[in-house]
């Protein structure tokens, strides 16, 4: 399993972080001389949106030797809970001065809440961020992977989803009188992007955890504010902790 992650996650990342700084580059370049025949207000609006997703992009890419720390850290963790997570779990359990019933209250909420929030939000969001990073290269749009990553962020929000970065997108490239791309984009977009989140999204995450809309956006906005673009991950797992420990404290009651 750890070199599955390694092969899967840490290496395509690595190798992908050239490109996504030459792409964050070149974006920046472009908000800084980008005047829209709109009002300033709209105009003002529009640069700031963009440059804070730039912003936490590119503070992941230039803080890449402390990530690559700590991701051999997580891994060696990793190694360790494979190996011996039901013991260390044992061992928490025996720690909380609470009676059994409690603790495996606890322990059972936990998994399940988490575990809706790993297939329903995070799976779901990697899967969307994926393609559509194939979806842009396809139809020839600018910095796929940023837009990509950008993607993969708002598909965790159930609110906003993934419709607000390639429906602008392929609104533009028709503006450009780029038809088939445009085309193209919209309807990747509607039948693929929005497919996977209304369909797959209930079936993954079941019944596991019914964590309001409003919630996971508290999450992860929350957690891009406190930790940057890894909080996206970060965020939601500490708000499940906390509604967990919530619904312990009313069912002790």
């Amino acid at each position: 399993m750890i070199a599955l992650l390694v092969i899967i996650v840490a290496i395509p990342l690595i190798l992908l972080i050239p490109k996504i700084i030459d792409e964050v580059s070149g974006i920046y370049n472009y908000l800084i001389n980008l005047n829209l025949n709109v009002s300033p207000l709209i105009n003002d609006g529009i640069k700031k949106t963009v440059t804070f997703f730039i912003g936490d992009v590119s503070e992941f890419v230039l803080t890449l030797p402390g990530f690559i720390i700590n991701l051999i850290i997580t891994l060696l963790m990793l190694f360790y809970l494979f190996i011996d997570g039901e013991k260390i779990l044992q061992s928490i359990k025996d720690m909380i001065p609470l009676d059994s019933k409690h603790k495996d209250t606890i322990v059972s909420e936990f998994k399940r809440v988490t575990n809706g929030v790993v297939y329903g939000l995070m799976l779901v969001a990697i899967i969307e961020g994926i393609l559509a990073i194939i979806v842009f290269y396809i139809f020839d749009v600018s910095a796929p992977i940023f837009w990509g990553i950008i993607i993969f962020i708002l598909a965790i929000l159930p609110a906003l989803g993934a419709s607000l970065v390639w429906a602008p997108l392929g609104i533009i490239k028709l503006i450009n009188h780029d038809t088939t791309n445009g085309i193209g984009i919209l309807i990747c977009g509607f039948f693929i992007l929005s497919g996977i989140e209304t369909f797959l999204r209930p079936k993954l995450i079941g019944d596991r955890t019914n964590l309001h809309p409003i919630l996971v956006i508290m999450g992860v906005l929350g957690g891009l504010k406190v930790f940057g673009l890894i909080g996206v991950i970060f965020g939601p797992f500490i708000l499940v902790i906390l509604i967990t420990m919530l619904k312990f404290l009313v069912i002790k009651k």
